[in-house]
């Protein structure tokens, strides 16, 4: 669990370092949270 936490973290770095890394777009994301499927209670 550590090391995929690690990774994307790591990912959203090197993206950002790149200048690849769509700020809105992963803001939107994180925003609206995990997909579930319609009718499932968490």
């Amino acid at each position: 669990m550590i090391n995929v936490i690690g990774n994307g973290v790591a990912m959203l770095f090197i993206a950002k370092w790149e200048g690849a890394l769509d700020e809105e777009k992963l803001a939107a994301e994180l925003h609206e949270g995990c997909a579930r499927e319609p009718g499932v209670e968490s």
